[in-house]
């Protein structure tokens, strides 16, 4: 198995190394994002949509999603997508909540709750370092 690495609240299952091509134009088996949707809007990712598969456990689920029962946190759903799709995984797999993602962590309860590193996009994160086939760790 790949290894898993995490930052706060961002995931991603490298299996591989994304081309040096831009993110946009790779397909899915390449890069792949997971979105653990309750009712966020997900329209900041529809830049990406051909890369997304989205999970749902809310009643306003976005058009596609995959709905799951209300159980557990965006862990069960990003531990169900690696089960479910062992054999199939995409080279770089990026798991995140659907949240529009800021910059920051501030914890539960603040109005302002980021999960990217600072000084990066969420492109950053679709793209493995070339050197070492990841990129943004902890």
């Amino acid at each position: 198995m790949a290894p898993l690495r995490a930052t706060a609240g961002w995931f991603a299952l490298s299996l591989g190394c994304l081309s040096t091509s831009a993110a946009h134009s790779a397909g899915k088996k390449e890069v792949e994002v997971v979105l653990a949707q309750y009712n966020e809007d997900i329209a900041w990712s529809d830049s990406f949509a051909n890369l997304r598969t989205v999970y749902c456990k809310g009643t306003d689920c976005a058009d596609g999603a995959i709905r799951l029962p209300n159980v557990g946190r965006e862990g069960h759903t990003f531990l169900k997508h690696i089960v479910d799709r062992y054999d199939s995984l995409a080279d770089w797999t990026v798991f995140s909540q659907a949240e529009a993602p800021t910059a920051g962590y501030f914890g539960a309860g603040h109005e302002r709750r980021g999960h990217m590193l600072g000084g990066v996009t969420f492109m950053d994160y679709l793209k493995p370092s070339p050197d070492t086939g990841m990129k943004f760790y902890l």
